[in-house]
């Protein structure tokens, strides 16, 4: 995905979840938003994925 692509569809989901009404209705469902650039969600994904990796294989868990 090109990083223009990723960098307007980022603009647009923050000014859609940042309104009062997005952050009432997600609230209300017991959600809560977090706004980040592209780069910080890779980092945070890419942090998540190593830890649970290591966890999977220290807990023996196998891919099916």
């Amino acid at each position: 995905m090109s990083p223009g692509l990723i960098a307007t569809w980022n603009k647009e989901l923050r000014a859609v979840l940042d309104t009062p009404d997005m952050r009432q209705r997600l609230l209300g469902v017991g959600l809560e938003t977090q706004s980040s650039t592209p780069a910080e969600l890779f980092t945070r994904q890419s942090n998540l994925i190593t830890t649970m990796t290591a966890t999977m294989k220290a807990a023996g868990v196998e891919p099916e």
